[in-house]
């Protein structure tokens, strides 16, 4: 083999490795979000209900990071045409930055 079949070969190689690498790195990334769990028990939504309040007994778990709650957050609240319902839009987001939204669907109660 001449000096420069051994160097394209080296070359060849050094960029079979890296590529390698480069699938390994990321085929390992954490794409994957949080799952939002909610509890049995609803709570019936007026006007005044404080989103502390919807957000208690809601958890987020996440396959990587484990428990991520403290991550969640009420993105929107939507009532429904008849205005007896309401659309409860969570978000919870992992260390990797990967977010996962969740609705939940309350009734509402005239206050």
């Amino acid at each position: 083999m001449t000096g420069e079949k051994r160097t394209i070969f080296a070359l060849a190689l050094v960029a079979a490795v890296l590529a390698a690498m480069n699938g390994a790195a990321f085929l390992a990334q954490d794409r994957e979000g949080p799952q939002i769990f909610f509890p049995e028990n609803e709570p019936v939504y007026t006007a005044s209900t404080a989103e502390s309040r919807l957000l208690e007994q809601v958890t987020a778990e996440d396959q990587r990071d484990g428990t991520v709650t403290d991550s969640l957050r009420i993105e929107e609240i939507l009532p429904a045409e008849d205005g007896r319902r309401v659309a409860v839009i969570y978000a919870a987001m992992d260390d990797s930055g990967n977010v996962t939204k969740a609705v939940r669907t309350l009734e509402v109660e005239r206050e």
